[in-house]
């Protein structure tokens, strides 16, 4: 009894692996929640990882995150501090495009201040400082330098200099002081407001970020017409044509036809008609959208070929290089031998014609060492069809070839002409 036992053992055992094989081939994968690999950043791409409880994993790439921006308003320069344009700066990371704007320095009026000793530049930009300041170079009681007369001044013409105390704006004018330059009289000119240096921008649709009308913006100061358009919600798909399309939820699209835009996720079906899952990044905020796709098929065109004698030939045709899917049609033979003049050029044989020898003598053959007597008489050959090798019989007649009053292929005489 104990050895009948031992006997049926190893029948149990693989009972039992076969079992354990067969539910091991039906295994259904049950992953886990996504978990990071490498975090993404701002112009980096991650990934995440999921694992099943039989260790298959997978893994995913994590767009990059994009800018995330705070943007400043532009602070002017001044006499003695920097300034800076408007500028940007990620919340993430250390990008930004700030620009210094050096300080702009004092400014100074052109018209000499004195007192009796010395003489200098006023400021003109609200700081109490002076430039130029020194003493007096005079000659015959004026100061060769400002102006500056000891005695009273004498009768003259003037001689002004004009300096800009307050420049204009695009909509603000200015102002323009002239000062003699002897006796130190003065006036003011108005300077004409500048008016806006406009530069025209076109308008942007709303898609799923926000649009604008066209606008006007000027170059010089703050005027702008900019009118934000609200968002739509609408994602933004490029064909392979490189049209911009709206992304329609509903739609199934042919990976054919998207193939620059659609990804497909890995594992899936890829036969041309199965629908799948796939992925693209939307042109406008640079999300990744899932979409419904079919591969649809991956035509190749093949050119027609004509029948010959004994092969069948077809008509034009195209062909999926990923299924079986063919418009291939057959023109059976034709059971007409082909066969080549003198001239390389193929004709249908006519078993009924007569044949000039001179005319296909590269592909007539004679009987044996059978000579043509007579050129004028039917001769009876063979020749060869260029696609089955068939040799083909065939009635032929010749021309005389005539040499020094001699035909060379049947010796007939010229006299005989006569």
């Amino acid at each position: 009894m104990k050895k009948k036992f031992l006997v049926t053992l190893p029948a149990i055992v693989a009972v039992f692996l076969a079992f354990g094989i067969s539910a091991c081939n039906s295994h259904t994968h049950s992953y886990n929640e996504w978990t990071a690999v490498n975090s993404p950043t701002c112009t980096q791409t991650g990934t995440e990882k999921r694992e099943c409880s039989c260790g298959a994993s997978e893994e995913r790439t994590i767009a990059a995150l994009g800018h995330d921006f705070e943007e400043h308003q532009a602070q002017a320069a001044t006499c003695t501090e920097a300034g800076w344009n408007a500028y940007q700066t990620c919340t993430r990371c250390d990008y930004t495009t700030y620009e210094e704007l050096p300080a702009t320095g004092h400014s100074f009026s052109s018209a000499w201040s004195h007192d009796e000793d010395y003489h200098w530049h006023d400021a003109i930009c609200g700081h109490n400082v002076t430039s130029s300041y020194a003493e007096h170079i005079m000659q015959d009681g004026t100061c060769t330098v400002c102006g500056y007369a000891v005695y009273e001044v004498q009768p003259h013409e003037h001689s002004y200099e004009s300096d800009v105390t307050t420049r204009p704006t695009c909509t603000a004018a200015g102002l323009s002081t002239y000062t003699c330059r002897i006796c130190g009289d003065s006036y003011t000119e108005e300077i004409t407001a500048l008016g806006h240096d406009i530069v025209q921008y076109k308008g942007q649709s709303p898609s799923c970020l926000p649009g604008w009308e066209a606008y006007e913006k000027c170059t010089r100061c703050d005027y702008s017409t900019y009118k934000e358009i609200p968002a739509t919600g609408e994602h933004i798909i490029l064909n392979n044509d490189g049209v911009e399309e709206i992304f329609d939820l509903d739609k199934v699209y042919s990976l054919t036809e998207y193939s620059n835009s659609i990804k497909l996720f890995v594992n899936q079906n890829t036969d041309c008609d199965a629908v799948n899952y796939g992925y693209f990044v939307c042109r406008s905020c640079g999300n990744d959208i899932i979409v419904l796709v079919t591969t649809g098929h991956d035509i190749v065109q093949y050119e027609g070929q004509s029948p010959t004698c004994i092969q069948p030939g077809w008509e034009a045709y195209e062909e999926c290089t990923r299924c079986d899917y063919s418009t291939y049609k057959e023109i059976p033979a034709t059971d007409k031998h082909i066969i080549l003049n003198n001239d390389g050029v193929e004709e249908i044989f006519d078993p009924d014609k007569i044949y000039l020898f001179t005319e296909y003598s590269n592909s007539i053959f004679t009987f044996g060492n059978t000579q043509i007597e007579d050129c004028l008489s039917e001769n009876i050959g063979f020749i060869l069809c260029i696609y089955c090798n068939s040799n083909l019989l065939i009635s032929f007649t010749s021309e005389h070839k005539m040499e020094n009053g001699v035909c060379t292929v049947c010796g007939y005489p010229e006299s005989a002409d006569a």
